[in-house]
């Protein structure tokens, strides 16, 4: 069995990943040019799917293991959930004005980017502060039975996108992304 937090840790590799091609189709967008529609509602639909319902109740169940074990780890970890449903929220955000601009409602092309823009910086510096300093101390504070333990409290279930086979609605996205990642 994986590491839960070796787990975890490549999902953020793959998020990173999925934020700068969306990224670029952003910036196609802002210069008035076509981006890939398809890919940016395939990035948005695998962060309303994978992160919110499987990748951050997982953290979730490490950041309360760590705070029943050592209490001291609470002043890390406070805010952390809300952190995680404040994520949920921005992504379903960007979905709403990712929908009105596919149904050609009228908007304002800063809409769609300022809106983009959250969603990425968001994303990034959750995952950032989590790797500067939950995964630190998840690594430190408990044991490889501790991270067992947890990962037997989780939903098993496959990534939609990184795992062995790609579900159908993201076979386009993983080759962009295996195309960007290796040329």
């Amino acid at each position: 069995m994986i590491d839960l937090l070796e787990e975890l840790e490549r999902d953020h590799l793959n998020m990173a990943a999925l934020l700068r091609v969306l990224e670029r189709q952003v910036e196609l967008f802002r210069r008035g040019q076509s981006p890939d529609y398809e890919i940016i509602e395939a990035i948005v639909a695998y962060f309303l799917d994978y992160p919110d319902l499987i990748h951050h109740p997982k953290e979730d169940i490490l950041a309360r293991r760590l705070v029943a074990k050592h209490g001291a780890a609470a002043s890390v970890l406070a805010g952390l959930p809300e952190q995680h449903t404040e994520l949920g929220r921005l992504t379903r955000s960007f979905a709403e004005v990712l929908t009105k601009v596919l149904d050609q409602v009228e908007l304002e092309r800063n809409r769609f980017v300022h809106a983009a823009e959250d969603f990425i910086e968001a994303q990034r510096h959750h995952m950032e502060m989590e790797g500067q300093h939950f995964f630190p101390l998840v690594r430190h504070e408990l044991t490889p039975d501790d991270l067992t333990d947890a990962a037997l409290e989780t939903l098993e279930r496959e990534d939609p996108l990184f795992g062995h086979r790609a579900q159908p609605r993201f076979e386009a996205l993983r080759r962009m992304v295996l195309e960007a990642e290796t040329g």
